[in-house]
């Protein structure tokens, strides 16, 4: 049996007045930062879930198209994100996943890894005006926006020395360059490409390469951001969160 809030801190709230009765239920017991956000009594579960009528409604719409029961989506507890996650694995090419070296997954979860762009924070200088770009998470899943795609990398796939070719990987620059790079470190083909292009550094400061043995389109995506967007309640926070879900893809 579940028992659903989507108030915040109620499910924490009450684990903590139970505790104070000397009452500790520590089954099943899940936290979102420092909160408190589901644990068991006995066969209950008691579960906070803030997105449950997105979720809920969700599920509706996607069984409207559905002729078969043993196809249904069942709510057991899932966020929007991870409810995406599981349409794209029954709809969409899930031969995407990359398999990592361990040496490829350190560099890429190291601070030599730099996730930048054409941008510039200027210091000491006080902001009077923000854009926030919407959707712009899903305009990018549905189209990275360059003729490199996306990198799918093999165990095979490695450091080496930099050939003199730009194409679907990561490379090393050495610059002291902070705008758009961060120093030294590894950056995407596309910032290369166009740092290379722009005269920001030259193909001599590019020193090394991880290029990617497959890659897949820019528009690899596409059709699923498109069908989130038409079927999803919250259809922001499930193609931001599936975005997060493909950076915690189990490698080699």
């Amino acid at each position: 049996m579940r028992c659903l809030t989507w108030t915040n801190a109620v499910v924490h709230d009450l684990f903590y007045r139970l505790l104070r009765l000397n009452k500790l239920f520590n089954t099943n017991v899940h936290t979102d930062h420092t909160r408190i956000i589901q644990f068991d009594i006995g066969h209950m579960t008691i579960q906070e879930h803030v997105n449950y009528r997105e979720v809920a409604s969700t599920i509706e719409r996607l069984h409207s198209t559905m002729t078969s029961e043993a196809d249904r989506y069942v709510y057991h507890g899932q966020s929007i994100h991870k409810l995406a996650q599981e349409y794209y694995e029954r709809n969409h090419n899930t031969d995407f996943n990359p398999q990592l070296s361990p040496q490829v997954a350190d560099i890429f979860n190291g601070r030599s890894s730099k996730n930048t762009a054409f941008n510039i924070t200027l210091k000491e200088v006080q902001a009077t005006l923000a854009y926030d770009f919407n959707k712009l998470y899903a305009s990018i899943l549905q189209c990275c926006g360059d003729n490199f795609g996306w990198c799918q990398y093999m165990p095979t796939d490695c450091v080496q020395q930099f050939d003199g070719s730009i194409t679907t990987g990561f490379y090393y620059v050495a610059t002291t360059r902070c705008f758009p790079f961060r120093g030294n470190g590894w950056y995407a083909d596309v910032v290369v490409a166009e740092a290379v292009k722009l005269n920001l550094i030259a193909y001599d400061d590019v020193k090394n390469q991880i290029k990617a043995s497959n890659k897949l389109t820019a528009r690899f995506f596409c059709t699923f951001v498109s069908a989130v967007a038409k079927s999803f309640a919250g259809c922001k926070q499930a193609n931001n969160g599936f975005v997060g879900i493909l950076a915690k893809i189990p490698y080699l």
